[in-house]
């Protein structure tokens, strides 16, 4: 059921004010009500109405002039229709518009008058803001198209600039020049991957405003995930040296997701699980079946992550120095997180001092499967 639209509604007559209330609250509006121009202002940041619908001449304090004045510039208000209404003759509809009202009602009021307004202002409201994030969505669009290549380009470039100085150093004999080929190469790695992630979280959060584009996401199929997680384990471990820390538990599994988005978390845990631990350092890695859910634990004794209190990720966790694991493992995780939210999963982060991290994630067993622990 979607939820009511609310309406503020600021004016010093109470009986106009329960009247208006009543009325909104009878067609399905939930009302607020502000009984002077101060107050208004408050709710309305508070509450981020709607609709609002404010009295010109409100004697003792601030008028509705006033009132709107200070709405209009505000960040958190300045968008919210606006009508004004008043039982002065002298004023007119172009005097509010001047103003920066979105409507104008003269009093004494009618309830066709007033409902006719609100939902004319309404529906422009919503189709205003439906073009505003359709064309957020085609920007968004045309960036992730577009950037991919060049970013991945020019990265490719300085790839090449490092092999280069490399090779001039081993000509040269000059092992501080190799080292800094060996920085930059690392530091275009880190960068790639970064890249890799945000574009990922942007097209993430694009496909969840997207029925069409979210529901194909979702039924995509991994049925051999066991054999994707020992891949992209070993695939990551074997980059960062650390394939014989590997331990699997691994059982037969179908989880609704594709292989690739798979592959992309196990692969961020297992990047993450080095970059905690020292070689030598086990990384587990288990599945197991828990009612509608496949479970996926990847544990490693280390040192502790930095946790919010919420047990969500901290981005100042990540580590400072100049390895592959420095820039971007929040980010990573982030992503990791996206993508089981995103699919009807979740992912949890547990994290405790000499004893190390385990990161549990959770995601759609495929139905009809039998239930495996």
């Amino acid at each position: 059921m979607p939820a009511m639209n609310k309406i503020l509604v600021i004016d010093d007559d109470e009986t106009l004010r329960s009247g208006l209330q009543l009325l909104l609250q009878q067609r399905d509006y939930r009302a607020l009500t502000a009984s002077d121009a101060n107050e208004g202002i408050l709710l309305a940041r508070s509450e981020l109405p709607d609709l609002i619908i404010c009295d010109i001449d409100m004697p003792g304090g601030p008028s509705g002039l006033k009132a709107l004045e200070a709405l209009r510039g505000h960040p958190l208000t300045s968008a919210i229709p606006l009508i004004l209404m008043t039982g002065k003759t002298i004023f007119t509809m172009r005097n509010a518009m001047d103003l920066g009202a979105d409507d104008f009602l003269r009093k004494p009021l009618s309830a066709t008058d007033i409902i006719r307004a609100i939902e004319a202002r309404l529906v422009k409201h919503g189709a205003l803001k439906a073009a505003a994030e359709r064309r957020l969505a085609n920007l968004r669009s045309n960036l992730t198209a577009r950037l991919p290549e060049e970013i991945t380009r020019t990265l490719g470039e300085i790839s090449d600039q490092a092999e280069l100085l490399r090779a001039r150093s081993a000509d040269a004999g000059s092992p501080p020049l190799g080292k800094v080929a060996d920085s930059l190469e690392r530091r275009v790695r880190r960068l790639h991957r970064s890249f890799r992630s945000s574009l990922l979280l942007t097209q993430m959060e694009a496909m969840q405003s997207d029925p069409v584009d979210l529901a194909t996401l979702r039924s995509q199929v991994t049925s051999d995930a066991s054999d994707a997680i020992t891949n992209a384990a070993r695939k990551r471990a074997r980059n960062r040296g650390r394939e014989a820390d590997l331990v699997f538990q691994l059982q037969p599994a179908a989880i609704e997701i594709a292989p690739d988005l798979l592959g992309r978390q196990i692969e961020d845990l297992v990047g993450n699980a080095c970059a905690y631990s020292v070689a030598g350092s086990l990384i587990a890695i288990s599945n197991t079946r828990d009612g509608n859910e496949v479970v996926i634990v990847v544990s490693v004794q280390g040192r502790r992550m930095s946790l919010s209190e919420s047990g969500s990720l901290d981005t100042h966790f990540q580590m400072k120095d100049d390895s592959d694991s420095g820039l971007g493992l929040g980010l990573g995780l982030s992503v990791c997180q996206k993508i089981a939210e995103i699919h009807g999963g979740s992912m949890e982060i547990k994290s405790v001092e000499k004893q190390g991290t385990t990161i549990s994630i959770r995601l759609p067993a495929l139905p009809n499967q039998s239930a495996k622990t």
